[in-house]
């Protein structure tokens, strides 16, 4: 039996996934979200591909109706829509990330000064990558909407969307961050 361990080995320090369902990640970086490899396989995309979210705000009937998410496509005018997915297999959505972090069904859209009076983001370091960190992430099952059939998402386009159900959030504190993350306190 051969065996390529050059490609089985696990990096010290690497973090558990839970591979045994699909499973959608908003991540500490503001605006990021990151699916499994289950999600990926089963939405049938990878790196560079694209994804489309929906918010159904105020016309969903609880939590577990609200968020959506589909492959990207292209538009009438040859536009491809929808954020692409990195090497790692994150994207940014930012109206969808603020709304699920502030996981209050009223509103929509929210402005990240606002978010930090709310304590759900602090100010980071000007030289990091992104300038906020969230106070808490959260993760959530993705399950075919419609039993998996297509539904129209756009004029003329149809095609499988999947829901964000059991949205499960987990706080995060400048701690785990690391001893050498930079802060301004929040008052």
């Amino acid at each position: 039996m051969q065996f390529n361990f050059k490609n089985a080995m696990v990096k010290s320090g690497s973090k558990s996934v839970d591979e045994s369902y699909a499973q959608i990640q908003l991540t500490s970086t503001f605006n990021v979200f990151k699916l499994n490899n289950t999600a990926l396989n089963m939405m049938g995309i990878g790196e560079g591909d694209r994804v489309v979210m929906f918010d159904m705000g105020a016309a969903a009937e609880d939590e577990n109706s609200r968020f959506f998410i589909t492959t990207g496509y292209t538009n009438q005018n040859d536009i491809e829509e929808g954020a692409k997915i990195t090497s790692g297999r994150t994207f940014s959505y930012n109206v969808v990330y603020g709304a699920i972090l502030l996981n209050d069904g009223k509103t929509l859209s929210i402005h990240p000064d606002t978010m930090i009076e709310k304590g759900l983001l602090y100010p980071k370091n000007e030289s990091k990558s992104s300038q906020y960190v969230a106070t808490k992430t959260a993760s959530a099952k993705l399950v075919p909407f419609n039993d998996g059939e297509p539904v129209e998402i756009t004029d003329g386009i149809s095609q499988p969307v999947y829901m964000l159900t059991d949205i499960r959030f987990e706080e995060h504190t400048k701690r785990e961050l690391g001893a050498n993350a930079e802060f301004e306190d929040i008052e």
